[in-house]
């Protein structure tokens, strides 16, 4: 399923205006980890709590605002469309850095992705446009661990031609083995990769 984007007014001015030069700092971006299990799928959010008032309009120390917010924009589904089961669970504000960022205010966020019975923990599709549906420079970065093996998915962002935001396909095989991003050389030109870089301090968390 392509979600219609709502294009902030920040996101319009932004692509009004000059581009930056090359030495500005990169904006932080969101970075989805996927866990996969037997029957379920564990996903781990780190989301840049500006970018996130900016979309929601939310406070960020409101675990509720925070947990309604992403039911509204995460939906992964079964190949077929089938609707998974989305709970979301633990809420914390965290100090964070990414390469050539400098530091900012970050949430983390577990949720629990469930498919209907029977479904396939390991081939659907990833439904989520949290920030990206407002704010069109930012990025989603996916990936999957299982077994202590991680793999780039993918990219989640906005389609400049049809401004809207696809789902990404998750179809990890039987067993996968690390792979790097399409395109990766992209998000390297991007300064994208500084998730690697990702350090935070003085996590707290919020009920």
């Amino acid at each position: 399923m392509i979600r219609p984007l709502v294009v902030a007014a920040a996101g319009v001015l932004a692509a009004l205006l000059p581009v930056a030069p090359a030495d500005a700092h990169p904006m932080p971006h969101t970075v989805v980890t996927l866990d996969v299990h037997d029957r379920s799928v564990t996903a781990s959010l780190q989301l840049p709590a500006e970018d996130f008032t900016l979309a929601s309009g939310a406070d960020p120390a409101s675990p509720t605002a925070v947990r309604a917010y992403l039911l509204q924009h995460f939906h992964p589904q079964a190949m077929t469309g089938t609707p998974w089961r989305v709970e979301i669970g633990a809420v914390s504000l965290s100090d964070a850095e990414q390469t050539g960022t400098g530091p900012y205010r970050e949430l983390l966020v577990s949720a629990e992705l469930t498919p209907p019975p029977g479904g396939n923990v390991r081939h659907f599709r990833l439904g989520y446009d949290a920030v990206v549906h407002q704010v069109v420079t930012h990025t989603v970065l996916v990936s999957a661990r299982d077994g202590g093996t991680s793999t780039e998915i993918g990219v989640i962002g906005i389609e400049r031609q049809t401004m809207t935001v696809p789902d990404l396909t998750v179809d990890l095989g039987s067993s996968f083995d690390f792979r790097p991003f399409a395109g990766m050389a992209a998000v390297v030109a991007a300064g994208l990769v500084g998730a690697i870089g990702l350090r935070r301090r003085n996590t707290r968390a919020i009920r």
